[in-house]
């Protein structure tokens, strides 16, 4: 699958900072806008530069979901939970 500027050019920048993102250049991309302009394809696209195997992908809501009960279900609390998610060398999507 290829991502194809000339679709939506005001892409371009985002693009751009996602594969910086991916390369280690930058630390984080924070993208928004309407449904269908590619947001999540160019946060995958991230994922692949930085590789694949060392990415996660979340959907907000069911990452949401894993924290409450990881977090409150086991009692192990918000800051044990996510303390894997603060160290390490991956690359983290929340969609």
């Amino acid at each position: 699958m290829t991502w194809r500027p000339f679709v939506n050019p005001d892409m371009a920048p985002a693009l751009t900072r996602c594969l910086q993102v991916g390369r280690g250049e930058e630390w984080c991309a924070l993208l928004s806008g309407p449904p269908g302009t590619g947001k999540t394809h160019l946060a995958v696209a991230a994922m692949h530069e930085f590789g694949i195997n060392r990415s996660y992908f979340w959907k907000v809501p069911e990452f949401l979901d894993w924290v409450r009960v990881q977090a409150f279900g086991e009692e192990r609390g918000v800051f044990q939970t996510l303390k894997s998610y603060t160290e390490g060398d991956f690359l983290l999507v929340l969609d």
